[in-house]
């Protein structure tokens, strides 16, 4: 499956809906592709692809990428893509913007060494958490992917 790749910031932003656009120098993604991106059990579909410059950028499509402000979006891009100071220069790129959706959440429990592994924690800091009930387990101590989804946003 193919994958498209964000940086972990982003990753909340998706999950609850407020980011569902992602601008990229070169895409080998096509309309309709279908693609992990990052959060476990989660996929995203690829809904449109065009091309336009970077700083044609509207207020609509700011919020779409999960931004305030256009300002706020072009910080961060320039943070990602240092290369480029964008507010500072006359540069514009001609970029591809990618429309995407959460598609598909599939439902699945992790060990608590899987779980420790996937927020970058140590197993027994995890236990501490199912212990004071900052993450909840199932019925036979497997963390509910969910939960995952949710602390990874806080850590």
């Amino acid at each position: 499956m193919k994958t498209l790749k964000f940086k972990d910031q982003f990753i909340p932003l998706i999950l609850s809906g407020e980011k569902t656009q992602t601008r990229r120098y070169s895409t080998s993604l096509e309309d309709g592709d279908v693609v992990e991106f990052g959060a476990k059990g989660y996929l995203l579909h690829v809904n449109s692809i065009r091309k336009e410059p970077l700083l044609d950028i509207s207020d609509a499509d700011v919020i779409a990428e999960g931004f305030a402000t256009r300002s706020d979006f072009i910080a961060s891009w320039e943070a990602i893509y240092s290369d480029a100071p964008l507010a500072r220069s006359k540069f514009n790129p001609s970029i591809f913007i990618l429309e995407f959706e959460l598609l598909k959440r599939v439902e699945f429990n992790l060990s608590k060494t899987e779980a420790a592994r996937e927020l970058g924690v140590h197993r027994h800091t995890l236990a501490n958490w199912v212990k004071t009930g900052t993450i909840k387990a199932d019925w036979n101590g497997k963390i509910p992917l969910a939960e995952i989804n949710r602390i990874k946003g806080k850590v």
